[in-house]
């Protein structure tokens, strides 16, 4: 299954020893959105950024996101 299709089916994860990351992409009143959700483990706090896009633009923006992700040492999680 190709990678935006995946985000559209769920979400995508990624985690360290003390941090996580998730991204997904889906519609919103406006049209489609990349999310973004990223934080500690440990705390309750989190960030959740939203990016609005064509669905082409929003793949593209997911491949740079697994890019940086791998780049940085997360493992990725599957989902179920």
């Amino acid at each position: 299954m190709p990678l935006d299709e995946l985000a559209q089916s769920g979400r995508l994860r990624w985690e360290t020893a003390t941090r996580y990351y998730e991204a997904w992409i889906q519609q919103d009143l406006f049209g489609m959105v990349l999310i973004r959700a990223y934080g500690a483990k440990t705390s309750r706090r989190a960030r959740l950024i939203s990016w609005p896009g064509s669905q082409e633009a929003l793949a593209r923006k997911l491949r740079q996101v697994v890019s940086r992700r791998r780049s940085r040492g997360y493992t990725f999680l599957p989902t179920t």
